[in-house]
């Protein structure tokens, strides 16, 4: 509740798990929000908060222990992103249908067949598992917004993004490529602003959250990503 609003926003929550969500006027209701896995969270103000859990960062931590050049600090996971921005698009992305990968005895192995089972040859690097990762879970982004898009019956035209992943500049790059939006990642620790912001409202401090986002705006960094030639 507490990250500021452009337009009409999705919001993601990135970190071991994406929550992808939107503030919408009616419920994400009906057999494909079902199927979807929609929950239906009520905003506070009349309206509602759909929302949905993907996969996250969760499959890259799952895979660092392979590799003996896993990062350690904020320069090499920026060095690490940076050689991942260089790797070739890859051909063929993660199934995230598969349900193998929620909790397998090995990362690795079990992207390896993923993708192999499409046909495709796994990365060899961890650049290319990084880059792999983050297209794939741009695809996932785009795919529960078009869903969203459908149920709600609302048009969203920028999504805002929290959380570590937030931080990962190669994630925040291809989801607004593959969705065609404009993502503005935030250093923003929603949960714990987003409490203060209703404890205001409900002291009667504010009148409601659009003022508050609207203070908060004033005081936090942002990053813009555009689409790729947009």
């Amino acid at each position: 509740e507490a990250i500021p609003k452009t337009g009409n926003d999705i919001f993601i929550s990135a970190g071991t798990w994406l929550l992808v969500g939107g503030l919408t006027a009616r419920p994400a209701a009906g057999e494909e929000a079902y199927e979807l896995g929609v929950n239906n969270e009520r905003d506070g103000q009349g309206g509602y908060r759909p929302n949905k859990i993907i996969f996250g960062m969760w499959l890259l931590e799952q895979l660092l222990p392979h590799f003996s050049t896993r990062p350690s600090s904020d320069a090499e996971w920026s060095a690490l992103i940076e050689q991942a921005e260089e790797q070739d698009a890859p051909d063929i992305l993660i199934d995230r249908n598969d349900k193998t990968l929620f909790s397998p005895a090995d990362m690795k192995e079990a992207i390896d067949a993923n993708i192999r089972t499409q046909g495709g040859t796994p990365p060899t690097t961890l650049p290319g598992y990084m880059r792999l990762i983050c297209d794939s879970l741009a695809s996932f982004v785009d795919n529960t917004l078009d869903s969203f898009s459908r149920i709600t019956q609302e048009s969203f035209d920028n999504i805002a993004i929290v959380g570590g992943g937030s931080k990962n500049r190669l994630l925040c790059q291809r989801i607004a490529d593959t969705t065609g939006l404009p993502v503005t990642s935030y250093a923003l620790e929603g949960t714990a602003v987003g409490n203060i912001g209703y404890q205001l409202l409900a002291m009667g401090a504010i009148d409601n959250l659009d003022v508050f986002r609207a203070k908060i705006a004033e005081g936090i960094s942002k990053q813009v990503y555009r689409p790729s030639g947009a």
